[in-house]
């Protein structure tokens, strides 16, 4: 099933979103900008339950109050209190992307 370009920023290339997944993974969290609508983006990191349930928790940001460094330098924190979860560039656990493609999902997991 292809992935449809939403946006001109929309990742549909597989290798490159497996990698953005990845990399995504390693540090922690992840910060998307005009990729499902221009002119707004996300931010996310793991959110773990007590009983061991994985989510993500995700805030929506306009991409012209927000850009990168200020997301990492103010939402990021807040969040990561939230949570209790700190992103690290050695952290491996598994957070906000998952596709509704099995396949993807797959690709990621090796």
């Amino acid at each position: 099933m292809p992935l449809e370009k939403l946006t001109p920023k929309t990742l549909v290339n597989r290798p490159r979103l497996v990698k953005a997944i990845v990399d995504a993974a390693e540090r922690g969290y992840e910060v998307v900008e005009d990729q499902l609508s221009l002119g707004y983006g996300a931010v996310g990191i793991p959110l773990v339950t007590p009983r061991g349930q994985k989510f993500a928790l995700t805030v929506s940001f306009t991409t012209s109050a927000y850009t990168y460094p200020k997301i990492v330098k103010e939402l990021l924190p807040a969040l990561s209190a939230t949570t209790g979860h700190s992103p690290s560039p050695n952290d491996r656990r598994t957070i906000l992307m998952q596709s509704s493609e099995r396949g993807l999902r797959q690709e990621v997991r090796r």
